[in-house]
């Protein structure tokens, strides 16, 4: 659910240095950047930490992302996180990263990344935290062991863009979770629904968007 401006000043009130010193584009870019990094920073944490609880600390790699990208102290960026954490875990609190989200991330996401991966604009993580295979002995436990791997994410209006995408496993079933399928006991099962992006191989990720005008385009030549 989007969260009003009163709600967020809210939570700010009481922090009267970040009203002050903060502009509101800054204040806007911290929250939509945090919120896009949630899975990021969600892996960083103790498996025994709930999904849906927002952590007590951000992660030092996206502490100094948000540092550089915002040109904020160490201290601006804790405090913002203190303040805004359980506004920004609870669902989209505004959209769109800005129109130069992605040289930005491009700029900075390099020298900040997970795992030797680059901060990416795109991560594409299974879309649950917790395993759901119905063989499973323990279904709801947490995902664990990342891997994560570069790919190329192909787009309609940006063209083709640096990605990451990550694989999880369930410790207990040994499921293996991707962002379009997941594979138990040797077969491979897909969520329900098509998502706007397609994974198409281990390194290439497409936007249906482009995919449907490949099949106009083909149609009309054809």
């Amino acid at each position: 659910m989007s969260k009003s401006l009163n709600e967020i000043y809210a939570c700010l009130r009481p922090n009267r240095h970040l009203l002050e010193d903060l502009t509101l584009p800054a204040m806007v870019q911290f929250i939509n950047c945090t919120a896009a990094f949630r899975r990021d920073i969600l892996l960083m944490q103790s498996v025994k930490h709930p999904p849906q609880q927002a952590p007590r600390f951000l992660p030092w790699s996206i502490i100094c992302f948000l540092k550089d990208m915002l040109g904020l102290s160490e201290m601006h960026v804790q405090d913002c996180w203190a303040a805004l954490k359980n506004v920004i875990w609870q669902g989209d609190v505004l959209t769109g990263l800005g129109v130069d989200s992605l040289s930005i991330f491009m700029t900075f996401g390099h020298h900040y990344g997970l795992s030797n991966y680059p901060l990416a604009l795109h991560t594409f993580y299974p879309p649950n935290s917790t395993c759901i295979a119905t063989l499973c002995k323990k279904i709801g436990a947490t995902l664990t062991g990342a891997k994560r791997h570069s790919v190329l994410l192909h787009t309609l209006d940006k063209g083709s863009v640096p990605a990451t995408a990550v694989q999880l496993r369930c410790s207990y079933c040994w499921t293996s979770y991707h962002y379009n399928y997941y594979v138990s006991n040797g077969c491979r099962v897909f969520y329900a629904g098509v998502p706007a992006i397609l994974q198409v191989s281990a390194h290439r990720f497409v936007e249906t968007r482009l995919i449907d005008m490949w099949i106009n385009s083909s149609l009309i030549s054809g």
